[in-house]
């Protein structure tokens, strides 16, 4: 399930509220840029959708908001892609434009994700 976060800048997901048949499919929305100032952020909501109990199939991120990734933000999402490679989920990404395709192929993210997980809209 999606909330507005605290901030109301972003949507959450909340662990908490999840049940068994949602358990296949997660949809997270960061709702800005991902960089240095807030990857931390990013890393600790995802690492905590997906720890503990709640094992996704898929792991679907709605890169919309997020206009820029920096080295960080970057490095947040290796470490989110190995999370998910530990516990078999597959991550996807829908509504991605320019320049985010082009900087996760900078960043080596396009190769461990996949061209075919690259989604248009959320409804792929």
């Amino acid at each position: 399930m999606l909330v507005p976060a605290a901030s109301g800048d972003e949507y959450i997901g909340r662990g908490d509220a999840l049940t068994s048949s949602d358990q296949d499919f997660l949809v997270y929305r960061f709702g800005c840029a991902l960089y240095f100032a807030n990857a931390n952020v990013f890393a600790e909501q995802t690492e905590a959708l997906v720890s503990g109990g709640h094992r996704p199939r898929w792991f679907v991120l709605d890169a919309e908001a997020i206009g820029d990734i920096d080295t960080s933000g970057a490095q947040a999402l290796h470490t989110l892609l190995d999370m998910l490679d530990k516990q078999g989920t597959t991550f996807a990404i829908t509504r991605a434009s320019a320049p985010v395709p082009e900087l996760l192929r900078r960043y080596d993210l396009m190769e461990r994700i996949g061209e075919a997980r690259i989604y248009d809209t959320n409804r792929d």
